[in-house]
Formats: structure tokens, sequence, C-alpha cells
């Protein structure tokens, strides 16, 4: 991954809040027993500022979100000008968009749903300089990386956390509109590599909601 961030880089604690219902297992937030801020049944649910980025971190059954300015992400419209101008990879450009494959590997490509982008990947789905173009966009794995790759006018990203055994089900990423400076989207969620924390940044995001394993899906 580039090295977007400043050394001087600053995050700040966020303003949890409880929403709609769910159950919480084993997970731990902040290397903390989840149960200590939100009850079982619930739905963890984080808000940031305009201009801020967030970076996920995620293991197998503890995770971390923290939020930083968007200027300390180094030279982001430079370096999204420069992916843009040399993109050569591949282009699809549908109404509504399905890729559905045990590996997705996409380099410099250019992927538009005029409705929506669903992407699923059984083994990994990995994005190098390349672009999502939806105001909607469904990732599902239990494996999946970004390399400075952007996310083109997105409403609403569902990253659908597929594997065995794990109490992640969907994490919900609900972005500003029209912002000032690209969507970026670069790092990586690996919950069959338990051994490392894995980060994952995303700039323009108006709230986060974290929802566990249940019987019933209840983010929309």
């Amino acid at each position: 991954m580039t090295n977007l961030i400043k050394n001087n880089k600053r995050f700040f604690f966020l303003i949890l809040s409880v929403l709609l219902n769910n159950s919480l297992y084993a997970l731990t937030f902040r290397n903390q027993p989840l149960s200590n801020f939100i009850k079982d049944g619930q739905v963890l649910c984080a808000t940031f500022p305009e201009n801020s980025f967030v970076m996920l971190e995620t293991a197998w059954d503890n995770f971390d979100i923290n939020q930083g300015n968007i200027k300390d992400l180094d030279n982001l419209e430079e370096i999204f000008q420069k992916i843009m101008t040399g993109r050569s990879g591949s282009s699809i450009n549908s109404k509504k968009c399905d890729l559905l494959s045990n590996t997705i590997y996409a380099n410099s490509s250019y992927t538009a749903g005029q409705e929506y982008i669903n992407i699923q990947a059984k083994t990994s789905a990995q994005f190098i300089h390349s672009f999502l173009e939806s105001p909607l966009i469904s990732i599902t794995g239990s494996k999946m990386s970004f390399a400075d790759s952007f996310l083109i006018n997105p409403e609403v990203l569902n990253i659908n956390l597929n594997s065995s055994g794990s109490d992640y089900d969907i994490i919900q990423v609900i972005f500003y509109n029209q912002p000032k400076k690209p969507t970026v989207i670069t790092g990586e969620i690996d919950l069959k590599n338990d051994q490392t924390t894995k980060k994952l940044i995303l700039s323009n995001v108006k709230e986060i909601r974290m929802q566990f394993i249940s019987n019933k899906k209840i983010i929309k």
C-alpha cells in the first residue's frame, strides 16, 4: 500500500452510538469486550465529520476504528489523477453490475454500475489502482485488498465478511455527498489470517455501521 499517511497523522476517538439489533459473540473492540460498548442484539455505529478519513483495523477477534484529517493523506488528488490518466486495464459499464468468481483480480480497471455493483469473491478480491463507480457497492468475501483504489460517487459501501466461524457480518459505510477530495479505499481485510491486524483506509466517510452474526439481516 502506498504510504498516503503522513508521519504526523492524527487520530481521534469516535463518538459511538447504538443502532438497531443484533448479537455480539466473542469480538473485542480496542482489546476490550464489545459488551462494554453495546448490548447483545445491537449494531455499533460511528459517525465522522466531513473532510476526514477512517482507518478500520480488523483481526479475527478484535477491531478498532480511528479517524484522521484528510489533509494527512499525502498528495491524494495527485495520486487520483495519475492513476486515472495512466489507467490501462479493463472497463465495465452497465446498469446493474454483478461480478462473481472464486478470485477477482483488477489492475488499473474501471467498473461502473448505474444502480449497483455487486462483487462476490469466494477466495479473494484484489483491486490495484482501480475505480468502482456506483451509488451502491457491495463486496463479499473473507479476504479483500485495495492498493490506492478509488470509489466514484459512492453513497453506500457494504462489506460482507463471509468467513466460517467469524463473528463479523457486515460493515456498512455511508459517504458524504459531493466531497471536495477523492474517495480513496486502500488496505486490506483478511479474516483467514488471524496472526496480524489488517488496516483499511477510507476517506469521506460519514458513518460506519458494524453488524455481527445474527439470523436476521437488519442493515439496509
